[in-house]
């Protein structure tokens, strides 16, 4: 027999499953093809398909004839054998009759929960799939609130992260948990807010969201949001009343990140819903403190409109007409000694000095002229 009439036998072999004819030709040492295992799955003969995949690589073109084609018994063997699943989760879902293939899979075989590579089959159908896919799922017994342990998102999380809330909402009037945390005790409604999604996070609200849950730095949905200048879900967390005076770990609040940005309208937005213009964070440091380090002017301007304290100074030694001079903003700099500033001849000294090293020419003849007269 010629090569070719050697491999066109073994093919024949694999692809029915005869194993005697196929282990005859491979005690003659005649080599194996790739395109065998794609043959050998429909024979549905595990020794053959062992044998080969001891030797070939199951590709993913393989693997996607026989989910697209729903080639049970093959695929089934596959799932016994608990092989060669990280090419059937997007094939599956892709499927162009993906209902029947599963609802003929799930009766001959019961899917375990995550793959050997933690892929969970109701996370990824959550995330490729379609609402009646997910149903399907849930209706065959799968359980739909264990997290992949690759990424630690449950359906629920990856439905919100793709943006298709009809999954999220079948998942939720199952009893997904709405409030489910990944490793650093990051929410769906934190997510959702930093990438200004206002629509999925009204969704999340209204289905009781903890609008005030803080992650492992103590930051909450609003102050990521502010964080990411993210205008929209910034303006829904305050409307549903998100807490705009909870510290974080390092004692700063929702108006500490705004000047700290120097996010001008946020800043605005926070003062009038009633943000506590005084508070320090853990250094010591106010609002205003940020809004200098910032450079941005209208902050600055808005927090002395609504009667900022410029003369308190940190443990540090810093205040805020220092820490103007020091970023050479010379705008906010002449804002905080026209609103009252208070020091003595000594620091007035060395502000002036410190004005005149960094060029702000304008900011140091005003701080000699408070003291004019001396």
């Amino acid at each position: 027999m010629s090569d070719d009439d050697i491999e066109d036998a073994m093919e024949l072999a694999a692809q029915l499953g005869f194993k005697d004819v196929y282990f005859l030709f491979r005690k003659k040492g005649h080599k194996l093809q790739d395109h065998l295992a794609h043959k050998a799955y429909f024979g549905g003969c595990s020794e053959i398909i062992a044998d080969i995949k001891a030797k070939i690589t199951v590709t993913e073109d393989m693997m996607r004839e026989i989910i697209e084609n729903h080639y049970v018994v093959a695929y089934r063997l596959l799932c016994q054998h608990n092989e060669d699943l990280e090419f059937s989760w997007t094939s599956c879902l892709k499927s162009y009759n993906y209902k029947f293939f599963f609802q003929k899979m799930f009766t001959t075989y019961s899917f375990a929960k995550c793959d050997k590579f933690g892929k969970n089959i109701v996370v990824e159908a959550a995330k490729y799939g379609t609402k009646e896919l997910v149903q399907l799922l849930i209706d065959c017994g799968i359980e739909y609130d264990i997290p992949s342990k690759d990424t630690n998102h449950t359906a629920f999380i990856e439905a919100l992260l793709n943006k298709k809330l009809d999954i999220a909402e079948l998942l939720a009037r199952k009893g997904a948990t709405i409030d489910t945390k990944d490793e650093t005790n990051t929410t769906p409604l934190m997510i959702v807010c930093e990438q200004d999604n206002a629509e999925v996070a009204t969704f999340l609200l209204d289905n009781n969201a903890n609008i005030d849950a803080a992650d492992f730095e103590g930051k909450t949905s609003l102050m990521r949001a502010i964080a990411k200048r993210a205008l929209k879900t910034v303006n829904l967390l305050i409307t549903r009343h998100a807490s705009v005076n909870a510290v974080d770990k390092q004692g700063l609040t929702a108006l500490h990140y705004s000047c700290k940005f120097g996010y001008a309208e946020i800043t605005k937005l926070l003062i009038d819903n009633y943000a506590k213009i005084e508070l320090a964070d853990f250094d010591g440091y106010t609002p205003i403190f940020h809004a200098c380090m910032s450079n941005d002017i209208n902050t600055v301007q808005i927090l002395l409109e609504n009667g900022a304290e410029v003369n308190k100074m940190a443990p540090n030694g810093e205040f805020p007409l220092r820490i103007s001079i020091e970023q050479r903003d010379q705008m906010s700099a002449s804002l905080i000694i026209n609103s009252g500033i208070r020091i003595d001849y000594q620091t007035a000294e060395q502000l002036r000095n410190l004005a005149y090293h960094n060029e702000l020419i304008i900011i140091g003849d005003q701080i000699a002229r408070l003291f004019q007269g001396y």
